[in-house]
């Protein structure tokens, strides 16, 4: 699937398409959506901003899930994902128990 996404994502219209990292919509969601409003040219951010910090206070006291994994584990998925990886300069933070 990845793969197909980067051999045809050039058919979006950069006008259509925005991305972000998942780490950068954790760390401030506001803010992510600030952008993709913004990169998708949509109006009515100004509508929805304070819907997203009620959202965003409601998160306040949630705990993410932690997961440990084997080293074999972190190495099958640098090798499968090792093009995904090098494409988008990404250093998962994955470490091993």
């Amino acid at each position: 699937m990845m793969e197909s996404y980067f051999k045809e994502k050039s058919l979006i219209p950069k006008e259509n398409l925005v991305e972000i990292k998942f780490e950068d919509l954790e760390a401030n969601l506001l803010e992510q959506v600030k952008y993709i409003y913004d990169g998708l040219n949509l109006d009515g951010y100004s509508r929805v901003k304070f819907k997203i910090l009620r959202y965003i206070e409601k998160l306040k006291d949630y705990k993410k899930n932690i997961y440990y994994f084997t080293e074999e584990m972190i190495n099958k998925v640098k090798i499968n994902w090792k093009f995904a990886i090098r494409k988008r300069k990404y250093d998962p933070p994955i470490t091993s128990y």
